[in-house]
This record gives structure tokens, C-alpha cells and sequence, in this order.
């Protein structure tokens, strides 16, 4: 049994932003939301890594929701060299609260460009807990006015692989150097950008950090 999947219009600051909506069969009062890498890099939210994460919390009964920033897919507007896409990324979660108002936890998490819009969304949004995936955190910070200096005071885990020839292990690790907070830090042997032949490792990986938070 699979659940229920709604496909959605939300309200955003710049126009209408298309998600997928699903509450498992076995649903809880927990939230996640999933960011996607770059839009301006085919990166949507059916990407490979999103979809993946989004069923494993789907699995750990989470009401997932995963959404295309202005400009991608169905959604209005253009890219607005992130700030915006943060703008959108707090829209979802307020929608997701406004629906499911009983909800008790809210968790996200970000692949890539969606790790940057995922961190710097936390720092508002509080969530209980935060995922990111090859996190292009460093690349953005140093080349936008958003403020670096701010952190989410949640769990986090980052992952990221070993081969990845776009964002690289040795920039995650040096950015992480610069956090004040603790991050759980996992790299996968052999993993490029894409987690190509390692979407299984990835997947324990987040399974193992939410059960050791949710026992």
C-alpha cells in the first residue's frame, strides 16, 4: 500500500510553485521537504537524489512534499539567484504547516544547490532535524550577499562523495571547519555528484541518522 500522492499548485511569493504531496499509509505527524540542485543545471525536483530521499522518509512514515522552484517545471517566475528560491522554500513549509497543523516535526533536506537553499532555510524555519547532499553551501556563500555567518541549530547530516568532481569532498570538509555546531559528516567511498551506483548507501545512510533521532 503506497499512500496517497497529490500533485499541487502552492501559493509562492512570485506565483504558484509545483510540488507532489504524499502521505503514506503509515503516516505520522512528521513533515519533510526536499530541495533540488540548480536550476539553471536541469536540476527539478524529480531528480534522481530527491526523489530517492523523499521515499526513504516516505518509508519512515514522513508526509513528504518535494516542489520545483520559480522557473523550473510548472512553477512561475525565474531563477533568482537563490535568495529567491529561499523565498519559495519557506512558502512550502508554511503551506505544509497551515495544512497539517497537528504535524510535531518538520525535517529537511537539500541535494546540491538545494543543500545551500535547505541551510540557509533552516536558519528561519527550525526544523528538527536537517539533510544535505553534496551541499553547494560554499560556493554560494562566497559568491552572493547572503549572510555566512548563520547557522541552523539542528542535527544535521552531511554526505557527500569521494569522487564528486563538482562540489568537491575537500571543499565540504573545509567548509565544515567554519561551523560553530557539530555536524554528523559521512563520505561515500567511490560517489560522484550524482551518487551514480550509490543510491543504496545513500539511502541507510539517512535512515540510520533519523532512527537514532526519532528512537
Amino acid at each position: 500500500m503506497q499512500g496517497k500522492t497529490e500533485k499541487l499548485m502552492i501559493p509562492g511569493p512570485v506565483g504558484s510553485l509545483e510540488a507532489v504531496l504524499t502521505i503514506p499509509h503509515n503516516a505520522t505527524q512528521k513533515l519533510w521537504v526536499m530541495c533540488h540542485p540548480h536550476p539553471l543545471q536541469q536540476g527539478t525536483m524529480d531528480n534522481k537524489v530527491v526523489t530517492t530521499l523523499t521515499r526513504t522518509f516516505e518509508n519512515l512514515g514522513f508526509i513528504t512534499l518535494r516542489f520545483n522552484y520559480r522557473g523550473v517545471g510548472q512553477s512561475n517566475g525565474a531563477y533568482a539567484q537563490g535568495l529567491g528560491e529561499i523565498e519559495d522554500t519557506l512558502a512550502v513549509v508554511a503551506y505544509l504547516r497551515q495544512r497539517f497543523p497537528q504535524a510535531t516535526t518538520l525535517m529537511m533536506g537539500g541535494f546540491s544547490f538545494g543543500g545551500f537553499i535547505a541551510y540557509q532555510s533552516a536558519i528561519q524555519l527550525h526544523p528538527a532535524a536537517l539533510v544535505l547532499v553534496a551541499p553547494a553551501i560554499y560556493q554560494f556563500t562566497t559568491s552572493s550577499n547572503i549572510d555566512s555567518r548563520h547557522e541552523p541549530n539542528c542535527p544535521t547530516l552531511v554526505i557527500f562523495g569521494d569522487q564528486d568532481d563538482i562540489i568537491s569532498a575537500e571543499s565540504i570538509q573545509a567548509w565544515l571547519k567554519t561551523r560553530k555546531n557539530s555536524y554528523t559528516a559521512q563520505e561515500i567511498s567511490g560517489a560522484s555528484h550524482f551518487f551514480h551506483g550509490k543510491l543504496l548507501e545513500l539511502r541507510a545512510l539517512v535512515q540510520n541518522f533519523v532512527n537514532e533521532l526519532i528512537v
